[in-house]
């Protein structure tokens, strides 16, 4: 198939273990791919979205349930459970505190380089 990704091409794109792809996909969290006649896995740009979406999800946090209830919401699979909505805007909550907190060392370091001369490395 055209314009698709083998498993091991997309775990080097999205910088993960290719286990764990496969283990998305087992607990449903991916859909079943289609294969070559090989029986390789092809993933689509839409596929790759999806698995690059749950991994930035796991690292901020979010519990495997959690990012299912999302999805089947993405997907118009069903209706949010009630604590959905509430989860997500504590995790909007706790990126803005992690941004303004990255912001805040941006400026701490530039600060602190500004008063090396240029060109000149201290050991």
């Amino acid at each position: 198939m055209r314009g698709t990704l083998q498993i091991g091409e997309v775990a080097r794109r999205l910088g993960l273990n290719p286990k764990t792809i496969r283990y998305y996909e087992e607990i449903g969290l991916l859909p079943k791919p289609k294969r070559t006649k090989g029986g390789y896995r092809q993933y689509t740009e839409a596929d790759v979205g999806r698995i690059d979406f749950v991994h930035q999800a796991r690292a901020l946090g979010l519990s495997l349930a959690t990012i299912q209830e999302i999805l089947k919401f993405r997907d118009k699979r069903g209706s949010p459970s009630l604590q959905i909505p509430r989860l997500l805007e504590e995790q909007v909550a706790r990126i803005d505190f992690r941004i303004a907190n990255l912001r805040q060392l941006k400026h701490e370091l530039r600060e602190i380089s500004s008063r090396f001369p240029h060109g000149r490395r201290t050991p």
